[in-house]
């Protein structure tokens, strides 16, 4: 996922990121 996009994509890295 683009981390700098947390909204736009929900995949596992995002979640690991902003969950």
């Amino acid at each position: 996922a683009i981390a700098n996009a947390p909204l736009l994509d929900t995949t596992i890295t995002d979640r690991v990121f902003f969950d």
